[in-house]
């Protein structure tokens, strides 16, 4: 069974936000989010297990969201997400990123893209990191971004 992500307690703990802009069909969407080894390719299993970090869900009443308000990680440590979108049975793409998130921010990742016939499916993600203090939100880069369409 595969374990849930436990969330950092410690005190002004990052906090990571998904939101979704995906072209789909109308019966919705799902994204599956899971922490990955930092050697996590497309294809294949990792040498370590995956961990259910956040699911996010629109449409779908067989599916049931977790930490879809957010999730608390470890600041200055490193961490990588599978962020895994299904529409219907054959649409679907994964993307892959990686970025360390520092004490006096929180991170919201924006996954946007197209996962509706007949277009081409694709996705991509951005990270945007937001001040604990000044509430100003820049773009960051990511240390690491792959796309897994297909």
């Amino acid at each position: 069974m595969m374990k849930d992500y436990v969330a950092s307690t410690e005190p002004n703990s990052p906090q990571v936000i998904i939101e979704r802009q995906l072209e789909t069909p109308m019966l919705g969407s799902t994204t599956y989010i899971y922490e990955v080894s930092n050697d996590r390719k497309c294809n294949g299993d990792s040498s370590t297990p995956d961990t259910r970090f956040m699911v996010l869900d629109e449409g779908n009443p067989l599916v049931s969201e977790f930490n879809s308000k957010g999730v608390n990680v470890k600041a200055n440590e490193p961490i990588s997400l599978l962020l895994h979108s299904i529409a219907g049975i054959a649409k679907q793409c994964s993307v892959i990123v990686k970025f360390t998130p520092e004490t006096n921010f929180d991170y919201q990742i924006q996954l946007s893209g197209v996962l509706q016939s007949p277009r081409p499916t694709v996705c991509k993600a951005e990270i945007f990191g937001i001040s604990k203090t000044t509430n100003l939100v820049k773009p960051l880069p990511l240390e690491y971004h792959k796309v897994c369409n297909g």
